[in-house]
């Protein structure tokens, strides 16, 4: 059973998120944030084995998240995809710079998170 953890400020948004991953089978949830900080430390705690963020968060970017979780656990594990519907085309160098697995935007990429999901877990 692979561990996900979900970063996404918007509720409406998670709880879409939630319902997808429920209908994966070999996947559970394991916590969920609005914000940077709290995803970072809950992140620390919980070693979920894939982490999915939005962009944009309550206190900073789904970009600090990765940034910052691959300086504390390396390139290998978390898995790190970047979902968001904010998307300028310059964000999918930058996010995979940062050291994303993968990024999707918006709705013409939302089947293709969870066909990757499929694959990784």
């Amino acid at each position: 059973m692979k561990r996900i953890y979900v970063v996404e400020y918007s509720t409406l948004v998670r709880n879409r998120i939630r319902e997808a991953i429920a209908g994966l089978g070999d996947c559970m949830i394991v916590g969920e944030a609005e914000a940077a900080n709290d995803a970072v430390l809950d992140i620390d705690e919980l070693n979920p084995d894939i982490v999915i963020t939005d962009l944009l968060l309550r206190d900073g970017t789904g970009i600090d998240v990765v940034r910052r979780v691959r300086a504390r656990h390396g390139q290998e594990r978390p898995v790190i995809y970047v979902y968001t519907n904010h998307a300028a085309p310059n964000y999918r160098s930058v996010v995979r710079a940062a050291g994303a697995d993968g990024f999707f935007q918006g709705t013409q990429e939302y089947s293709m998170l969870f066909e990757e999901l499929r694959h990784v877990a």
